[in-house]
């Protein structure tokens, strides 16, 4: 049980780092979808790495370093789908 423990501990602390950069995830995911839309995916991955993590790196905003819209904007099981 003690291994048990450990993970838990272990979640929660991820899940306390998910909860800080929900704000820039939220505002970047926004961005995609009233924005980044209708352009193919290799512009839409230049504007994640080039403009907006940048921007919120700037400004201060706590988003994911490793942002994915994919796994933010969808639910895990259909992603996986999605790859099969």
């Amino acid at each position: 049980l003690g291994g048990e423990r450990t993970r838990w501990d272990e979640s929660a602390t991820a899940l306390e780092a998910k909860t800080q950069q929900l704000i820039g995830d939220c505002a970047i995911s926004a961005a995609f979808l009233s924005y980044g839309g209708p352009f193919n995916t290799e512009y839409r991955s230049e504007l994640l790495q080039q403009k907006w993590l940048p921007t919120m790196k700037k400004l201060e905003i706590p988003a994911s370093e490793t942002f994915s819209f994919a796994n933010f904007l969808a639910d895990p099981s259909d992603v996986r789908t999605w790859n099969i």
